[in-house]
């Protein structure tokens, strides 16, 4: 049972994967928009608050990271040790909330550069959840009209008068 995805356990393949990975892709993802909205900052604002958006991007990207971390070892299918669950509790809650509060008390970087930065990981959540259903949505669209995936009528062709195309199908 050890080493197996959550999901195994329960009859779908990879749901602890899975969730790792749109987590992994949501931190690479503000990563990136982060360091470029930091140039366009310190380029048209200061330098300090381009690095003070970057520090709290990644402050975001890690209290994430965390959270993520945090969530699986408490639905894990065996149960979590308790001493593993204190120590990740321990790292997320003291450590990087002690962390971000010392940035914003140091003064070195502009507040709202940082709380922007933290926002950025919100945004892009958002963001992916929105594109996510709008590709959903075109894909119910493309179902009803016919298109890639749609229903067949009878005679083998798709409906209105497309070529039928699949598995069983000729492509030429």
């Amino acid at each position: 049972m050890r080493g197996q995805p959550v999901g195994e356990a329960h009859g779908s393949a990879g749901a602890r994967t899975v969730g790792a990975e749109h987590v992994f892709r949501i931190v690479k993802t503000t990563a990136v928009v982060a360091a470029v909205v930091a140039l366009f900052c310190a380029t048209y604002f200061s330098a300090a608050a381009g690095a003070g958006l970057l520090a709290g991007a990644a402050w975001g990207c890690l209290n994430l990271l965390a959270t993520g971390r945090v969530v699986r070892t408490l639905v894990a299918p065996e149960r979590p040790g308790r001493l593993r669950v204190l120590w990740l509790s321990f790292v997320k809650f003291p450590l990087l909330y002690g962390a971000g509060f010392l940035l914003l008390r140091a003064g070195v970087f502009p507040p709202e550069s940082l709380v922007s930065g933290f926002s950025l990981v919100l945004v892009t959540i958002v963001l992916k959840a929105l594109g996510a259903s709008a590709a959903g949505s075109l894909d119910s669209r493309g179902a009803a009209r016919g298109g890639a995936g749609g229903p067949r009528n009878s005679a083998g062709g798709a409906v209105g008068g497309a070529p039928a195309r699949g598995p069983l199908t000729s492509r030429r």
